[in-house]
């Protein structure tokens, strides 16, 4: 039996006349010219050994030292503020001479607690070092004014620590103040802490200044100083503060308020020391 063909549609096994059985072969590429070879760079001159290398930039991103030694000329954060040659500007006792060189504490004074001094004037200081102009007068009046109350026996100083700024910052070095209460350190403390608030900015108390602290502070502990500074039991303390403040007429800081026996005299920022001085002199 033969192939059968159906409309014209070839039969399976029978190629159809009209397809070839191969394909023609393709036409070979054109081989491709060579790349021309790329010139050698030329080498860099060597550098002359007889010019400087230039100067790194610094890191802005380098924080400072967290607690700055007084009297260095390290700026003052916060911008805009009182001059650092006095708490309230020029004609104020300079912080980068006479009372640079002082220590936070006489030696030999009298310090118990919150208090500084053997006078019979009373001087209660009320302080938030949270603020920049507090932290800046307390460097400029403070070590002077135990110096001299020391010496003479003129007045007793108590410190008062408040938070009027609403800094959480300022609240912290508040506690820390009241955490050193019990080691009688108080005076030590304030200090440092005054001298970290106007260095440094943003985040300027925390557990590493807090440790650095007790490291220059005789008798603090760098472990257990910073865990008694965020004691929530120190609230009750600077709300007693608050209202001792209320009663006395004190609404900003620093304040100083002087009471003897010839009256009382309110000071709210002085300028230099010398009119602490002179208010004593005055209700004595």
């Amino acid at each position: 039996m033969g192939a059968t063909m159906l409309l014209g549609v070839p039969a399976l096994g029978a190629p159809p006349e009209s397809s070839p059985s191969a394909r023609p072969d393709r036409p070979e590429r054109p081989e491709r010219p060579d790349r021309p070879e790329r010139p050698e760079r030329p080498g860099r001159p060597a550098p002359n050994p007889m010019t400087p290398a230039p100067a790194r930039p610094s890191n802005p991103a380098t924080p400072p030292n967290p607690i700055a030694t007084p009297g260095t000329g390290a700026p003052q954060a916060g911008g805009a503020g009182p001059s650092r040659t006095g708490a309230g500007g020029p004609g104020g006792t300079s912080t980068t001479g006479t009372v640079a060189s002082l220590p936070p504490v006489p030696r030999g004074a009298r310090v118990a607690g919150l208090s500084a001094g053997r006078g019979d004037v009373q001087v209660r200081y009320f302080a938030d070092l949270g603020d920049v102009a507090s932290a800046s007068g307390h460097m400029a009046v403070i070590p002077a004014l135990l110096a001299r109350v020391s010496s003479d026996r003129s007045a007793t100083v108590a410190l008062r620590p408040l938070v009027v700024t609403g800094d959480a910052n300022g609240t912290e070095a508040a506690c820390a103040l009241v955490a050193a209460i019990r080691p009688n350190r108080v005076w030590h403390v304030a200090h440092h802490l005054a001298a970290a608030r106007v260095t440094r900015d943003g985040d300027w108390v925390n557990a590493r200044v807090l440790r650095s602290i007790a490291r220059r502070v005789p008798g603090l502990s760098a472990r257990s100083f910073p865990r008694a500074a965020t004691a929530r039991t120190c609230f009750a303390q600077l709300n007693r503060f608050r209202r001792e403040a209320r009663r006395a007429g004190v609404d900003g800081s620093p304040a100083y308020v002087v009471r003897g026996d010839r009256g009382t005299v309110r000071l709210a920022a002085p300028a230099s020391v010398q009119q602490v001085l002179d208010a004593i002199g005055d209700v004595a």
